[in-house]
């Protein structure tokens, strides 16, 4: 692999981890079309730490969110008087770990099952599946106007982003979605889901820097892994701050024909 392949992966996983299009299955699909020579494991190491510039961008879009947050655990710990706002913050982080469990049981229970389905053929068909599931979130139900997320709406976008990490499978557009069944205004499903990625991220990036402290960096550079982890933090800034801006207007419908092209494409030619 060289800088400019990492640096264009990098640009890959920023423009794909927010827009609904599956950032790990087009990192799937570009690496093999690089026919880039590293060991599957390492592989999958850098495409972690290529998400890791993602949660560095969502580290500082969503600061205050995480100081507050932080405050309710301190004041917890130490059982001060909780304010309003305090309330707010703990009840929001009991929603992000409920909502985020299921995924991660089920990651570390079919890692094999999640790891198979690194092949381009499997993710061209996940795609269309992705997109199937993104009309039918914007058609049912009609209404959708909560602009609260609760227990039941945690839920079931945890439960979504279960099939989110399958490569092919949009993480965001799964959990977006999941808030959209639940009759949830698609600008509030969409912070949340961002904030969701968050503990999923980091929890993944630690795992990935335990196992190469373990097996050793083998043919990934420093040069590489930092010039990946910038170029995805930068292009996730970007488009992260434009899209929680934009989802108020933008339908996932509009994703799902893309996604449809490139699954048929792929299918096609494989």
């Amino acid at each position: 692999m060289s800088i400019i392949e990492s640096v264009l992966l990098g640009i890959l996983q920023g423009l794909t981890e927010f827009l609904p299009v599956s950032s790990s299955g087009q990192l799937v699909l570009a690496e093999h079309f690089f026919d880039l020579q590293l060991d599957e494991g390492l592989m999958k190491s850098f495409d972690v730490f290529l998400h890791a510039g993602t949660l560095l961008a969502l580290f500082i879009l969503f600061w205050r969110d995480i100081w507050k947050m932080l405050v309710f655990l301190y004041k917890a710990a130490l059982k001060k008087e909780l304010k309003e706002e305090d309330k707010y913050s703990g009840t929001l982080l009991a929603l992000l770990v409920v909502a985020t469990i299921p995924a991660v049981v089920f990651a570390l229970l079919f890692e094999d099952l999640i790891e198979g389905a690194r092949m381009p053929l499997i993710v061209a068909f996940l795609l269309g599946f992705t997109a199937t599931i993104f009309l039918l979130a914007e058609r049912f139900p009609k209404g959708k106007s909560k602009t609260i997320v609760d227990i039941k709406v945690a839920l079931m976008m945890g439960f979504f982003q279960i099939l989110g990490v399958f490569p092919g499978i949009s993480r965001s557009g799964m959990t977006i979605s999941g808030g959209l069944f639940q009759g949830v205004s698609r600008e509030v499903a969409a912070r949340f889901s961002f904030m969701m990625a968050m503990p999923i991220i980091l929890g993944a990036s630690i795992l990935s820097a335990i196992r190469i402290i373990q097996d050793g960096m083998g043919d990934l550079s420093i040069g590489l892994i930092v010039s990946g982890f910038m170029a995805s933090f930068v292009v996730s800034f970007i488009v992260a701050k434009f899209l929680l801006a934009m989802f108020k207007k933008i339908s996932l419908s509009f994703f799902s024909i893309f996604l449809f092209i490139e699954s048929a494409l792929l299918i096609y030619f494989s």
